[in-house]
């Protein structure tokens, strides 16, 4: 089997998993727009290629896995995920196939209104979420809702660009840091109580982990929170009421199936304080792998080591 990394980056232990495991029937291609991206140099080859939004990049894409009889591609960063997804025909048509979720489900899920959206539809709790100033004011005028609220890109991952707003000109510099990330800026009620997640594993029968909790060394979990400070924790089955763990797996589980899911996402989640209810945060499909992310630890819980992990995900990939 051959396999193409795409965006490589830092992940060099990604592409080290997979030349162990693809072995010397096949080997490991490797993308990046930098030849500083340490992780291209741990494949079996490597190309440089342009930045993905550069006219003529799915073509050099497609001939590079014409010429080296790729079997499956995937790539390591989120705008990518999009592409692949919306293009997956014509990788077919080379012999090679996507390991990414189906197109719809990429858009609706990078898309953080559009989610809050479907979920209103689907009945499952959320914090409220407005697009428009003139409808945020008008409900705050009623009560139906006060500072602080989070403010944050509709699309954009890894927290980037997300703030918290104590009053009215910090919602201001909130928006415009909000709108560098993209064009449309969500204000998303601010809930009180504890930031969960349940990972997603599976096609028609998908399966749901053990719960995990994160704690976050600064007062939410931003970018620098996640990546950069070391005080930031995660629990693995922390303590919470049996009910309260078995409803966030339902309730992730559902998610997964509205929104078509297939193969991985990550499910997070609020545990209301004083009334422990489950209100849904927001699904990832392309979930992080590095030391400190919390899907494969949550998996590694349930008894499945990260090369095992891996191995099921690219097989439901081809299954798909």
């Amino acid at each position: 089997m051959n396999i193409l990394i795409l965006s490589a980056g830092t992940r060099n232990k990604v592409v080290q998993y997979f030349k162990e495991n693809v072995g010397a029937e096949g080997k490991v291609i490797a993308t990046d727009c930098s030849n500083l991206a340490p992780a291209v140099y741990e494949a079996d080859a490597f190309y440089l290629v342009p930045r993905i939004t550069a006219p003529g990049y799915l073509d050099q894409i497609l001939e590079i896995c014409k010429k080296e009889s790729i079997d499956g591609v995937f790539s390591l960063i989120d705008p990518e995920l999009s592409l692949l997804a919306k293009e997956r025909e014509k990788f077919l048509a080379v012999g090679t196939t996507p390991i990414i979720s189906p197109y719809d489900l990429v858009e609706t899920c990078f898309d953080k209104y559009r989610m809050y959206k479907l979920l209103q539809e689907m009945n499952i709790p959320t914090g409220r979420c407005y697009v428009d100033l003139e409808s945020f004011f008008r409900d705050k005028e009623a009560g139906l809702i006060s500072y602080p609220v989070f403010v944050k890109p509709s699309n954009a991952g890894s927290s980037q660009g997300v703030s918290k707003a104590h009053n009215r000109e910090e919602l201001e510099k909130a928006l415009a840091l909000a709108k560098k990330h993209d064009h449309r800026v969500l204000i998303e009620e601010t809930i009180i109580g504890r930031e969960v997640e349940c990972a997603i594993l599976g096609g028609q029968n998908p399966k749901a982990s053990p719960v995990g909790e994160i704690l976050a060394a600064a007062e939410f979990y931003d970018f620098d929170a996640k990546y950069n400070n070391a005080e930031s924790k995660t629990v693995i089955d922390p303590d919470l009421p049996d009910e309260v763990k078995e409803k966030i797996r339902t309730n992730a589980v559902a998610v997964f199936r509205a929104v078509g899911g297939f193969g991985l996402s990550r499910v997070d989640f609020f545990v209301e304080q004083g009334t422990n209810e489950v209100i849904f945060n927001e699904i990832n499909t392309l979930p992080g792998f590095t030391n400190i992310s919390m899907y494969p630890m949550l998996w590694k819980a349930a008894g499945f080591e990260k090369e095992e992990l891996l191995d099921q995900i690219i097989a439901l990939a081809f299954e798909r």
